[in-house]
């Protein structure tokens, strides 16, 4: 789903330090 997609990025980004 979206919502799901959209949290992986969020969970992805903090892992590698970025700020989106």
């Amino acid at each position: 789903a979206l919502e799901t997609d959209v949290a992986n990025l969020h969970r992805l980004a903090k892992r590698l330090g970025l700020k989106d």
